[in-house]
């Protein structure tokens, strides 16, 4: 992080460039990241153009490579010796067997979600006795000499490059530092070509010794003209500002995808009242007479319009609210059967509220009707419904509750039996299954993209779904799907235009999303420009569990699309979950619209 902070003030303030990379070269012995080098050396070779400057940062990274040669440390013997053959040595006056580095190569998930391999250096028993042998002769070797003597190849290129630029910079440099610089690059070069993971066709001896030809060249020994001519070509390129330019480019898409996490929220204005103003309860008002009445109809229109419904509009809310309460109502027999039931499950927080409709389809009376339900995943079973008599057509509501314990695919299913006069035995009739929507408990949340990659290298249920849908269009598809999970997208603030009185909380509407992508500067322009496009998104249920997901499309020549989306969590349920969600969402799209 300071690194990328120091990166944009080089870039946006000439005057600080001088002072900073005057202390960044003084202090390159101190660094131990290889990241952290990585990016100083891309500013010393970009921005150094001093005289001074390039001398000192020059001379700064040949110390810091001594002393020579470079020289890879292999292990004598496999494993690690015991403590009684390190005392027998140490009588004996032997030296122990030196233990070689360990480079570890491991996964990492980069700022757009894609995946990409990172080297670990580890320090071995040799590192140490060397490090006690320096300290011994007085000499320190620093970390940047030790990740490359351990195998780090994209630290040793990114010396090479950076020595290379600021040698070419300064034509009037000493001829014997130019010799260190050379010598640098030598000993790198046959580091890496004879390390087992290196050899002469790997990326980082390829571009060392592109740098290795720049050096000869620059010191006027002749060249083939195959040579000569790649030597030009990449003076050219080097002598370009097209790396900065890309990297103001990268800023100001930094800037303006940040500008979310900035606190744009609107603010919300608090309603101040006096302490000596009377504090009227409308159910201890007094209802005789008509002023009386009147003022508590005006306190009914205060309420509705604080719900954001007005009195000519409350008939089109409750006809909107019956039609959305009936949209839900699941059929769980049929109709020729003599018990029919109809069911509404009703989502509070932690508990469900089971609403079973029965109804008498026969002409006689039926006793002892009872509905026995059973649950699978997390869901418990509270209040089982009570047996009830039907009389011929009669109809009866019954209620169950249901306690939820996380954020899994619960199903309910079950039987109703019920006696007849004429039938010796009871006789029963097989429920559907009624399936617990996830997207109940799933609610929008907000993440900043370092702790979402944190999370994300932590969380070991992983759960991959291919796309499979007929929408033609990548910014289509994603909105569907952040639609139908209440996913948004990582770094974007999930308050901004959702101010609406009527909105259900943690819901994500159409135009929530359409404001989230119109403010991603940087995916909308994926989107409108490449045929890819990668985004993070991130959710949290209301049991405190955080879902992850990335999803990679690809738009193919025949304009249908590809990809998949990986969904990340701390527990199996809710991976499995949202996975079988978006499978069941991203069919359930024709003629590339959404349903």
């Amino acid at each position: 992080e300071v690194i990328m902070f120091l990166r944009e003030l080089i870039a946006n303030y000439a005057n600080l460039r001088i002072p900073i990379l005057q202390r960044l070269s003084e202090t390159i012995t101190d660094i131990q990241q290889s990241r952290v080098l990585r990016g100083c050396l891309w500013l010393f070779g970009e921005y150094a153009e001093e005289t001074e400057l390039i001398e000192s940062v020059v001379a700064s990274l040949v110390a810091a490579m001594k002393p020579f040669p470079l020289v890879a440390e292999e292990s004598k013997s496999e494993g690690k010796k015991s403590d009684a053959a390190k005392e027998e040595s140490k009588k004996d006056g032997k030296k122990p067997t030196p233990v070689a580095a360990k480079v570890t190569t491991k996964t990492v998930v980069l700022a757009d979600g894609t995946y990409a391999t990172q080297n670990v250096y580890e320090k071995g028993a040799s590192d140490e006795t060397a490090a006690a042998d320096g300290s011994k002769d007085g000499k320190k070797k620093s970390q940047l000499r030790s990740l490359v003597i351990g195998g780090d190849f994209l630290l040793s290129a990114m010396v090479g490059v950076s020595l290379t630029k600021l040698v070419l910079k300064k034509q009037g440099l000493a001829p014997g530092l130019k010799n260190e610089v050379l010598l640098v690059l030598v000993n790198m070069y046959k580091l890496v070509k004879g390390h087992a993971c290196g050899g002469e066709r790997c990326d980082s001896a390829l571009r060392l010794t592109q740098c290795i030809r720049l050096m000869v060249g620059n010191c006027g020994s002749p060249l083939a003209d195959s040579h000569l001519a790649a030597s030009e070509l990449m003076k050219a390129e080097w002598a370009s500002t097209q790396g900065r330019t890309q990297l103001a480019k990268v800023l100001e898409l930094a800037s303006q995808n940040s500008e979310w996490a900035l606190g744009t929220e609107a603010e919300v204005e608090e309603k101040s009242v006096g302490p000596d103003e009377c504090i009227v309860f409308r159910q201890l008002r007094e209802r005789k007479g008509g002023g009386a009445v009147g003022a508590s109809m005006e306190d009914d229109d205060d309420f509705r319009v604080a719900r954001g419904a007005s009195i000519a509009s409350q008939a089109a809310a409750d006809g909107a609210l019956f039609a959305e309460r009936l949209a839900k109502v699941q059929q769980m027999t049929g109709l020729a059967d003599p018990v029919y039931v109809e069911a509404f499950l009703q989502v509070h927080s932690f508990d469900l509220v089971l609403e079973l409709l029965m109804i008498n389809r026969t002409t006689e009376t039926l006793q002892n009707v009872l509905v026995e339900l059973s649950t699978q995943g997390d869901l418990k079973l509270v209040d089982r419904p009570t047996g009830v008599t039907l009389a011929p057509g009669q109809q009866v509501m019954v209620h169950a509750s249901i306690k939820v314990a996380s954020t899994e695919t619960g199903i309910i299913f079950g039987y109703v039996t019920y006696e007849k006069k004429s039938a010796a035995d009871k006789e029963c009739t097989v429920l559907n299954e009624l399936h617990v929507d996830i997207l109940d408990y799933i609610e929008r949340a907000w993440i900043g993209e370092l702790a979402f990659r944190t999370m994300w290298s932590e969380f070991e249920w992983e759960n991959k779904i291919n796309i499979n849908t007929s929408i033609s269009e990548v910014g289509a598809f994603l909105e569907h799907i952040m639609r139908n999970t209440n996913m948004s997208i990582v770094g974007r603030s999930y308050k901004k235009g959702s101010d609406k009185k009527d909105q259900k909380k943690g819901k994500l509407t159409a135009e929530d999303v359409q404001d989230m992508l119109k403010e991603a500067v940087g995916i909308k322009t994926l989107i409108e420009t490449s045929s890819f496009v990668a985004v993070n998104l991130y959710a949290k249920s209301i049991f405190g569990e955080d879902a992850l997901a990335n999803i990679s499309i690809e738009k193919l020549p025949d304009g249908k699309l590809t990809g998949s989306v990986r969904i990340r969590s701390r527990t199996q349920g809710i991976a499995l979950s949202l996975g079988d969600r978006i499978t069941i969402v991203q069919r359930g799209v024709q003629g590339g619209k959404q349903k």
